[in-house]
């Protein structure tokens, strides 16, 4: 069984990137717009910034207050194009 890195914490860092620390200690940016690019549920967060900025974490994985999430084994925990956030 694979287990994945839980989110901790979640805050938006400007634009679509967010800044999401892992149970795992790492402190991570992410681009989240290849994540929210198709699907209704994400029109939008997509499309809202002030939508996009109440992103919140639920159940160890990014949400929004709509109902939209993205699986936590779809995020990047270990990725070189993952930047490293300074401490």
């Amino acid at each position: 069984m694979t287990t994945f890195a839980r989110v901790q914490s979640v805050e938006p860092s400007g634009g679509q990137p967010v800044r999401v620390v892992f149970t795992t200690g790492e402190d991570r940016e992410i681009d989240l717009s290849p994540y929210i690019a198709t699907g209704p549920i994400f029109a939008l967060v997509r499309t809202d910034p002030t939508f996009f900025r109440t992103v919140f974490v639920d159940g160890g994985t990014v949400a929004w207050p709509n109902g939209a999430d993205i699986l936590k084994s779809a995020l990047p925990s270990r990725h070189d194009h993952v930047k490293m956030m300074p401490p």
